[in-house]
């Protein structure tokens, strides 16, 4: 139980530093999107562009972290 905590908080820690590598506006809209809890409407009046691509960048920055975490060792769901 102990062990799986550590990982999961090594996992949450190696993500917080992808996010963090993210470029504009991936970074922005995972931000939003996850700390802020905004939809992709919301999202999209922020950034000034529209939904669509909101949901797009989201996608892309979803799979560049995946990918980020799989080079880590780890893999992770969105």
């Amino acid at each position: 139980l102990l062990e799986n905590q550590l990982l999961k908080e090594e996992a949450e820690e190696i993500l917080n530093t992808l996010i963090k590598g993210l470029k504009y506006p991936y970074r922005e809209v995972i931000y939003l999107q996850y700390h802020n809890k905004l939809n992709s409407r919301q999202i999209a009046e922020i950034l000034e562009t529209n939904s669509a691509n909101v949901r797009k960048i989201s996608s892309r920055a979803k799979e560049q972290l995946k990918k980020g975490m799989l080079k880590k060792g780890y893999t992770y769901e969105f």
